[in-house]
């Protein structure tokens, strides 16, 4: 399963009804979090990051690149916050907890223009590797 979401950090709370009870937080509220987190991370000029997770119950693995420029072919690592982890956690929590949707990798990219995207994603053979080790 595969769900492909186009965002924009100023969304007008497209996703309103999810409200995390705990942190009080809405989904809009958390893609923020994570791309203000991903602007002081960088802390350099760049055109495009990526934020590439995997999380599952006790598992959260990610891999943040970024490029100077749109075309560049070099990516340059860079480290998350846990507080980011934490905002895919509650991102995870938020959106999954209807059931209606289920996904253990994630994809966001942010551009330095403010754009954003969001890709949503079920990788059965991830889940049955972090199964078997847990």
């Amino acid at each position: 399963m595969f769900i492909n979401l186009e965002v924009s950090i100023s969304l007008e709370l497209f996703f309103s009804k999810y409200l995390n009870k705990e942190t009080k937080m809405n989904i809009d509220e958390i893609y923020l979090k994570i791309a203000n987190n991903i602007i002081d991370a960088i802390g350099s000029e760049w055109a495009i990051a990526t934020i590439n997770c995997k999380l599952a119950p006790n598992y959260g693995g990610f891999k943040c690149v970024y490029k100077e420029d749109i075309s560049s072919i070099v990516d340059h690592d860079f480290d998350i916050s846990f507080e980011t982890f934490e905002a895919f956690e509650i991102l995870h929590k938020i959106t999954t907890e209807d059931g209606a949707s289920k996904w253990n990798r994630a994809t966001f990219t942010l551009y330095s223009t403010g754009k954003s995207s969001t890709n949503f994603e079920w990788d059965q053979e991830l889940a049955d590797e972090i199964g078997a080790t847990s």
